[in-house]
């Protein structure tokens, strides 16, 4: 899988951390040695057709999501962002108990 965007969840669907890859494959052997994938219980895939709309993409998930260990791309947000993000974050992990009850 090429260019592809990541969420890692725990358990209680809390985004640790969003991140982006050109070869998902290889990226994901080196994740286990974050201090946080002990946590991770759910890791979303998103594939993107261009680099440039993936990269724009992790941007925005970061800067909106504010996953819990990512650093780089993550600006204080007004009040106003905040209860977007809240609210996205609370739209994805209902999405990911729905799919965990379908299977």
């Amino acid at each position: 899988m090429k260019r592809t965007l990541y969420r890692c969840y725990d358990k209680d669907f809390l985004l640790l951390y969003v991140g982006s890859s050109l070869f998902f494959q290889q990226r994901i052997v080196g994740l286990p040695k974050n201090k946080w994938f002990d946590s991770v219980a759910y890791i979303t895939l998103h594939s993107f057709r261009s680099k440039t709309t993936m990269l724009a993409a992790e941007r925005d998930a970061i800067q909106l999501e504010k996953p819990k260990f990512n650093l780089m791309c993550t600006p204080k947000l007004g009040p106003h962002k905040k209860k977007l993000m809240a609210l996205k974050a609370s739209i994805a992990a209902d999405q990911l108990k729905a799919d965990k009850v379908k299977k």
